[in-house]
């Protein structure tokens, strides 16, 4: 009969001889191994976590728009763009160089019309959009528009359609095609308020009786009589009449 010594001695033998044939199936310590390499854990492979794309900026083609424009008169600019994210777009227009600022009718939409300021000389005014998704800094398009001096057959069409129907081929003031020039440039004032001025001082449209009329009542009536705010409504024709005179108010 075994003693209790004798058999806890082959218990032993037999639990040593059981663990170096059969091996350990957790690892030392009871920690997980460690994750393969190329992004598997245990063997599976694992997708790796992908970054965002980045936000791209707006896609702004070229200003589409006249390449000379009469100062005062009006040209339509527009830019097509597009963001590939579907951010919403804002638009700003602005213009620099000679003539500037001038004058946006829609500065802040996809398409604008514009006109110049008053100007003495031919000029070019560079005019730009900038395009903005509210994420990437602006994107900006440009256009150089050569402005040039109006000529007095630019100037009659504005006598035609708002002063021949009171000043005609007849009276004081005669303004059809035939007679405007004689009866404006260096002809002294009629109205008693702007004596001391001519109708058309070539060089001075602050000194003419014309633009004064055009633009207030300080020589008297404000003209058109009839309609005396059409020049608010219609300012780039008072800037084409004050480039002409500016000009020297040339019979061209």
């Amino acid at each position: 009969m075994l003693t209790c010594p004798a058999m806890m001695d082959r218990w032993f033998a037999l639990a040593v001889l059981l663990a170096t044939s059969c091996g350990d199936p957790e690892p030392t310590g009871g920690i997980d191994a460690p994750a393969a390499a190329d992004g598997a854990i245990d063997g599976v492979a694992v997708d790796a976590p992908i970054d965002a794309p980045p936000n791209l900026p707006p896609q702004v083609g070229p200003i589409a728009g006249p390449a000379t424009l009469v100062a005062g008169a009006s040209g339509t600019f527009a830019v097509a763009a597009t963001d590939a994210e579907g951010d919403p777009l804002t638009y700003a227009w602005s213009a620099t160089g000679a003539p500037t600022p001038g004058t946006w009718a829609t500065p802040a939409a996809s398409s604008s019309g514009w006109f110049s300021g008053a100007i003495g000389a031919a000029a070019t005014a560079q005019l730009q959009v900038s395009v903005s998704d509210g994420v990437n800094p602006p994107v900006t398009q440009t256009i150089a528009v050569a402005v040039t001096v109006p000529r007095f057959t630019d100037v009659v069409p504005i006598f035609s359609a708002s002063c021949v129907s009171c000043h005609g081929n007849s009276g004081g003031l005669r303004l059809e095609p035939a007679n405007a020039y004689a009866e404006l440039v260096g002809v002294a004032a009629s109205n008693a308020a702007c004596t001391t001025l001519v109708r058309v001082a070539p060089g001075a449209p602050d000194q003419s009786e014309l633009i004064r009329k055009m633009t207030g009542t300080t020589c008297g009536d404000r003209m058109p009589r009839a309609e005396p705010t059409y020049f608010d409504a219609n300012p780039g024709l008072v800037v084409r009449v004050r480039s002409w005179i500016l000009a020297g108010a040339l019979n061209d």
